[in-house]
């Protein structure tokens, strides 16, 4: 007992000893990493004032986001003392852009992204390093079908149970992905009366007998239910069937596991890594499954070869030809070092602490995928693989996948006719950022793709929609009434959550102004931004509804016999009609008033005494925060309400209208199919690639600038600084795009706007300003109508007299 209470007493004291060794190890590692702050501070200081830069430096770009603008804002203000230059981008297409222009030498570019630049031919790019998670995986993940032994073949799937992951995609997991095994066994369905959407459900619908599908099928809360309660079917095995949604039990990566080792379900679309850290966790017996293979057979989920459907490649990045070698050499020389550029490059190119892995070969996009596909090129050489199956009165074709690539997934059979929609745009900028739309949305899934029409002008695509000759465009809210007139109407508007960012007409005078109403404004001298404006049809319309006046007929000549001197642009333009000199008289010739600025500068400069103008764009002239609860009312300016109101009551129900952003416009006689599909495609998109993306960065930007320009095909709100500086302070950085006030952040498309505000939407002054024009023109046939019948009457009676 002795002995071993001496052992014990000598194994605690040597246990106590290891303790305080590791507690001095603990605490001088401590001071080390203290120390290693500190010196890199200071070398970054002394080398700063010092002026020290690298005179070849590889330039980086990286895309800015939630997940990376710490790291970017830390590193790349000081990069300079390194061998490499930040060049900042707003989504991953923008980088591969720079990357075409030489402005940028390498970047980091997913799969999908990979693959739009391998249609691309003309740009040289080589795939140099992967970014792996896992240093010894040769790819992301591999997708399975994980099956029960009651299936022995690929045809005992029919009118089984499914369990499937969901609908919704990411940045890894693509529409592509999502639907690659139903592709494979079920034969596409292209019925002209259902939407793609709709006929890839009811196949599935047709082919299971049930299944767990939960999550959003679509983006718009009333189409998803409609279809689920169509297709009740593919939610019957959810554990709440009557719901069938995101949180379900059955839902996402391991509830398709979960759907199936309950027993609730026969087969699972799953990853290969998913299922084998569930059977290692739950000790599942893996004599109950099996994998379902290409080949239409199974093999034991026992194997250490299970077969794979598909395989995802890691990110990787990627290098401009000329430069590649370079690349290489600086990234393995860095990465390879104790120094502490290692740990920048890593927080740069590598989230996630990702390993950077050299590829065997310098390939380009294409030659990189297409090894990782092989065998599509395989598997059709050899026409003695090729197995014919009958099943059901119906023959099978079947090729066995030996190495299954990523290509294959993105190689989509289309249906027929086409269901592609041409989008309109107007100029050069628009079109290039069209292209790239196009093929971002082709590679991350989104139906029915896109088609890029360009037209001279932005009204030339308005009458090219009208002759069908497009299909949609994104107008503005000043040619909404153009859009009408036109026959056109919005399938969805461009909005924001911020209430500020919206447009807000309104009408200003200075603060002493004796104006209490729009009625005290007989006689006034008032500026517009133009004929036919948002701030003109709102004024007019509101005054025919006010005044006991005869506002109906002339809108031109009303106004001008309402106002004194005044100034709008355009008006000399109008046909038909005699324009009284009043409407164009306080023009100045030297100031071009035809926005909002300018249109103000005639109430500071004293020439009106009141201004028709969008509130939201001369917030600042008038010293107006930009905040949703601020006081529309300051020293020298105020709002003129519509009525007498109370001074600074309701501010909001003093603007004559408001609007949206922008508009998604169509052939007002568009089918609702086609209407349905377009308006899905459109959601899709915004779901992909608007503000509230899932990514650790964005593939691509609808909202954001576009190779320096805004309002893109889209609308942008807020004010730039230079490219070069911020508060005229020199950037340390290259930044592409423009630095705003005001960024894209809370842009995104939407159906129903109609309760965003209190006011009057500015569609609602649009359809009564048709239909008034509907009512004259039928008055003008009653009165010309009237007239010939007079004239008759009066030929008859002559001849009758003659006679």
């Amino acid at each position: 007992m002795k002995i071993a209470h001496r052992d014990l007493s000598v194994t605690l004291r040597q246990r106590e000893a290891v303790s305080h060794a590791g507690e001095r190890e603990s605490a001088i590692m401590n001071v080390r990493s203290i120390f290693y702050h500190i010196f890199f501070y200071v070398v970054i200081f002394a080398l700063n004032e010092c002026d020290v830069v690298y005179a070849e430096k590889l330039k980086i770009c990286v895309v800015e986001s939630v997940n990376t603008n710490k790291t970017i804002n830390k590193i790349c203000p000081n990069i300079k003392i390194f061998p490499f230059q930040c060049v900042i981008a707003k989504d991953r297409f923008d980088c591969l852009r720079q990357l075409t222009t030489g402005d940028a030498d390498i970047t980091l570019l997913q799969a999908e992204d990979l693959l739009a630049a391998s249609m691309y031919n003309k740009y040289s790019f080589l795939v140099t390093h992967e970014l792996r998670l896992f240093s010894e995986a040769k790819q992301q993940f591999e997708m399975v079908a994980l099956v029960r032994r009651n299936i022995n073949n690929m045809w005992d799937a029919k009118e089984k149970r499914f369990c499937h992951p969901g609908f919704e995609t990411t940045d890894t997991y693509t529409k592509a992905l999502s639907m690659y095994f139903e592709n494979w066994i079920i034969p596409k369905e292209c019925d002209p009366e259902k939407t793609l959407l709709e006929n890839r459900v009811a196949r599935l619908s047709d082919y299971f007998e049930a299944a767990c599908i939960a999550g959003p099928w679509i983006a718009d809360a009333t189409f998803d239910t409609k279809l689920k309660s169509k297709y009740k079917n593919l939610c019957s095995l959810c554990d709440n069937s009557a719901s069938c949604y995101t949180g379900d039990k059955y839902y996402g990566r391991d509830g398709a596991i979960l759907c199936l080792t309950d027993n609730v379900g026969d087969i699972a679309w799953v990853r290969l890594d998913d299922v084998l850290q569930y059977f290692k966790n739950f000790e599942v017996n893996k004599d109950d499954y099996a994998y379902l293979c290409p080949d239409g057979m199974t093999r034991s989920a026992k194997t250490d070869n299970p077969c794979i459907w598909l395989r995802q490649p890691w990110p990787v990045i990627v290098a401009r030809s000329k430069i590649a070698e370079m690349a290489v050499n600086m990234i393995d020389l860095t990465i390879n070092s104790k120094n502490i550029w290692k740990n920048t490059l890593q927080d740069l190119l590598a989230p996630y602490h990702s390993t950077f892995v050299k590829t065997e070969l310098l390939e380009t996009p294409t030659d990189y995928l297409r090894r990782c596909n092989a065998c599509v090129k395989r598997r059709t050489k050899k026409i003695v693989n090729i197995v014919f199956y009958r099943c059901n009165k119906s023959v099978y074709l079947l090729f066995p996948i030996e190495d299954p690539g990523f290509l294959s997934a993105n190689d989509r059979a289309t249906c027929q006719p086409s269901r592609r929609v041409r989008w309109c745009v107007s100029s050069n900028i628009e079109d290039q950022k069209c292209r790239w739309l196009r093929e971002a949305s082709f590679v991350y899934g989104i139906e029915p793709v896109i088609s890029c029409v360009q037209e001279s002008s932005r009204i030339s695509c308005l009458e090219a929609i009208r002759d069908q000759r497009a299909d949609i465009f994104v107008s503005k809210p000043e040619e909404r009434l153009e859009v009408s007139k036109k026959g056109l109407k919005p399938i969805l508007q461009v909005t924001s959550n911020k209430k500020n960012d919206l447009n807000r007409i309104v009408a200003i005078v200075k603060n002493n102004s004796v104006f209490k109403s729009f009625k005290d404004l007989k006689g006034a001298k008032a500026c517009f931004t133009g004929y036919e404006s948002i701030g003109w049809n709102s004024f007019v319309t509101i005054m025919k509804n006010i005044s006991k006046d005869n506002w109906d007929r002339s809108s031109v000549e009303a106004v001008g016999n309402f106002l004194g001197e005044s100034c709008v642009p355009g008006i000399l333009f109008v046909k038909n009609t005699n324009v009284p000199r009043n409407l164009y008289s306080l023009c100045a010739t030297d100031v071009n008033v035809d926005d909002d600025i300018n249109t103000f500068s005639c109430l500071t400069s004293d020439r009106a005494d009141v201004v028709f103008v969008n509130l939201k764009n001369i917030r600042k002239e008038i010293n107006i925060s930009n905040t949703e609860s601020s006081n529309l009312i300051n020293e020298k300016y105020r709002i003129l309400c519509i009525k007498e109101t109370e001074t600074g009551k309701e501010e909001e129900m003093c603007s004559l209208t408001w609007t949206t952003l922008a508009a998604v416009v169509a052939h007002e006689n568009i089918t609702d199919l086609r209407h349905n599909e377009i308006y899905s495609m459109l959601l899709s998109m915004d779901q992909l690639f608007g503000t509230n993306t899932n990514g650790y960065t964005r593939a691509f930007s609808l909202y954001e600038t576009y190779d320096n320009h805004r309002n893109v095909i889209f609308p942008a709100h807020g004010k730039c600084n230079d490219l070069n500086e911020i508060d005229g302070s020199p950037l340390l950085f290259k930044a592409i795009t423009p630095i705003c006030d005001s960024p894209e952040e809370s842009q995104h498309l939407q159906l129903e706007v109609s309760k965003i505000q209190r006011i009057r939407n500015y569609d609602d002054i649009v359809e009564e300003i048709m239909l008034q024009s509907t009512y004259n023109s039928a008055q003008n046939w009653n009165s010309c109508f009237d007239k010939i019948n007079l004239l008759g009457l009066l030929i008859f009676i002559a001849l009758f007299i003659l006679n």
